[in-house]
């Protein structure tokens, strides 16, 4: 928000000692008006999406720092005595159905060193059988070493994950049953976010005598009076600028898992798989089997497990591993495949799902084994479930260009590409972003509104107009956007007008 300040700057700026020519004039007179124009703008996207910027900004600071709460709430749990002998994957597997009846192991992620524990995915639907009706989400740690459960997570009120479900739904399936509506309105938010910052950029612009000065463009006039509004404007405005390119990153990379943004970028990257991924004859994608995974492999089919009479073996380095085909590949067969096929610790087996299922080999970030891996070391193998043969494999290098552009964009917003000094970088960026919006609620409180405070409008059409084109050309990447500011323009020209008090409240009467 821009502060009564600014526009008696503006007001001394328009009106030089010297008399100017009437050309000039109207050029200012013009200039003034754009200004508050888009200041009545900003307001508006300031009052729109602060309240879900501060939710988002908390929320991800959790999630930011997943591995180390992890650690703190859960290594006793994690961790575990060393040993000489492992128990097998199958047995441990068979412990953990059994002390689970009725719940589905959907997935496994065999220990990273010899004092971790082997932690097992698993999840009981409610009766209605949909994502809300979870009546059981817990990761369990079993000792490998001794086949013994060590104990289990509860999922559902563990603090990062009711974090993560705030994030990107704001929790709208455990009430609403769906979260497509909460999703949709972070999409809303995050697009006239994007809005607040290309209107607040305008307003920093230096203009007049300022042009000269770095104070009050980069550096706040801190020698103003105590409680001076002018100050608090220039924290507000130098450190949104100053890092409006993070914060547009952030805006732009969270979207990508959004519904209607990012499906259309989903669309565009598809066509950089090639069609041996394009042609895979089977509906079931990555995101269906693996929710977590990375982004821009989600959509990629997983090709169908076939069924086969001969009897299996493979070699482990335990020794050869013998199953009956009809009975499905032993889980210690899978672990074994992964191993001949390079996989570092730290990769997690989705279990396949119905007749036709694959086992999914991953290794990407944003892993609870191993969060901080690079995004280079992306990888997927896909397993077929009866015989444990490799039914293709698919690797960060063969999802194009832009693919893996977005890929690291994601790791980067969530802070695993570059270890800690992403979460430090990401952490300070996050401040700023707070910083910034509480200076703009300490200004409009100090500006002692008449109900919400919106600057008045500019009755110049052609002002109007263009900044309106403006939008319009952002709603073209952020359909969304477009469609709430039009709802903004005719609520405006056909309800405000007519009510009195909405009219004060929103600075139009």
């Amino acid at each position: 928000m821009i502060t009564e300040d600014h526009r008696a700057e503006m007001a001394a700026e328009a009106r030089p000692d010297a008399p100017e020519p009437r050309k000039k004039q109207k050029r200012s007179a013009k200039q003034s008006g754009l200004y508050r124009a888009v200041w009545r703008w900003h307001f508006y996207a300031g009052l729109f999406s602060i309240p879900i910027i501060v939710m988002l900004c908390l929320t991800g600071s959790v999630y930011l720092l997943k591995p180390q709460i992890e650690g703190l709430l859960y290594g006793h749990l994690t961790r575990v005595p060393p040993g000489a002998e492992t128990v097998p994957y199958q047995a441990q597997l068979q412990a953990v159905t059994a002390a689970y009846p009725g719940a589905t192991v959907s997935s496994v992620t065999p220990p990273l060193s010899a004092t971790g524990a082997t932690e097992f995915e698993v999840v009981r639907k409610g009766v209605g059988g949909k994502l809300a009706d979870f009546a059981l989400d817990y990761s369990v740690f079993v000792n490998p070493h001794t086949g013994r459960i060590v104990g289990h997570r509860d999922n559902s009120k563990d603090p990062v994950n009711v974090a993560v479900t705030l994030h990107g739904t704001l929790a709208t399936q455990r009430f609403l049953g769906s979260s497509k509506w909460g999703g949709r309105l972070i999409e809303v938010v995050a697009s006239w976010a994007i809005l607040l910052l290309i209107t607040g950029i305008f307003l920093w612009w230096p203009r007049g005598n300022r042009r000269s000065s770095l104070k009050g463009v980069l550096v706040p006039r801190m020698e103003q009076a105590k409680g001076s509004r002018t100050r608090w404007r220039d924290v507000h405005a130098i450190t949104g600028v100053l890092f409006s390119f993070i914060t547009l990153f952030f805006l732009v990379t969270g979207m990508l898992w959004t519904q209607v943004a990012g499906t259309n970028v989903h669309k565009l990257v598809q066509g950089t798989f090639g069609q041996a991924f394009a042609q895979a004859p089977s509906s079931t994608k990555i995101k269906d089997v693996n929710p977590s995974g990375p982004w821009a492999t989600s959509q990629i089919p997983v090709p169908p497990s076939a069924r086969a009479e001969a009897p299996q073996y493979i070699a482990s380095r335990a020794g050869d591993i013998r199953w009956n085909p009809k009975d499905g590949a032993p889980l210690d067969a899978v672990v074994a495949r992964a191993q001949q096929l390079d996989f570092a610790p730290g990769y997690t087996i989705t279990m396949p799902s119905g007749d036709t299922g694959t086992y999914l080999i991953g290794t990407y970030p944003d892993l609870d084994a191993k969060p901080n891996q690079r995004v280079s070391k992306e990888r997927f193998a896909f397993v077929d479930q009866y015989t444990a043969q490799p039914l293709g494999e698919l690797r960060h290098t063969q999802i194009g260009l832009f693919g893996r552009a977005m890929d690291t964009g994601v790791a980067l917003h969530e802070g695993r590409q570059l270890g800690v000094w992403n979460q430090i970088a990401s952490l300070i960026a996050v401040c700023a972003v707070l910083l910034s919006c509480a200076t703009s609620v300490v200004m409009w409180r100090k500006r002692r509104p008449v109900g919400l405070g919106a600057p008045k409008p500019v009755p110049n059409r052609r002002i109007n107009l263009a900044i309106f084109a403006v939008a319009l050309v952002l709603s073209v990447a952020f359909p969304l956007l477009g469609i709430t500011l039009l709802a903004v323009v005719v609520f405006e020209s056909l309800m405000v007008h007519r009510l009195p008090r909405l009219a004060r409240a929103l600075g139009a009467a």
